[in-house]
């Protein structure tokens, strides 16, 4: 009798739990401190540099708010391109993933109707969730024509 374990083709669904980032609000706010300094140091007079500084610090603020307030992203990503992706418990539509370095964006369309985007950093997903995330998004892509000749 042999020690081995019978193997699978299958495998497991990749389950995550995307919560908001906070390094990347703080990102969003100092981006806009930085724009609010832009028409300051501008050759534009006072009167309409103030309100386009006040604009944007008043701006960045309010999105870096509501990206730090927005509420976990249930994913689930199944291995299998047949089966669709589940966001929140419903079907998710035109699913799109970017990786920027450590920088990931994940769009798409909820079972709503509704776009969504979020963006994940290393202090809010792991690199071992990073790597199932990685593994389970290229297991769902179509696999690449061969070329029909050499190069």
């Amino acid at each position: 009798m042999t020690n081995s374990s019978s193997w699978s083709n299958t495998s497991a669904v990749c389950r995550l739990e995307w919560c908001a980032s906070p390094a990347f609000a703080w990102l969003v706010r100092i981006a806009g401190g930085l724009a609010a300094l832009a028409p300051l140091n501008s050759q534009l007079d006072w009167g309409a540099s103030l309100p386009l500084a006040a604009a944007a610090l008043l701006w960045s603020m309010r999105l870096a708010t509501s990206l730090a307030s927005a509420p976990p992203l249930a994913l689930v990503l199944p291995h299998d391109a047949l089966r669709p992706a589940l966001v929140d418990g419903g079907q998710a539509a035109g699913l799109t993933l970017a990786w920027r370095g450590p920088l990931l964006v994940l769009r798409g369309v909820d079972a709503g109707g509704r776009r969504f985007a979020r963006v994940g950093l290393p202090d809010c997903i792991d690199a071992c969730m990073r790597r199932e995330l990685r593994l389970a998004w290229r297991a769902r892509q179509p696999a690449r024509p061969t070329a029909s000749m050499a190069p």
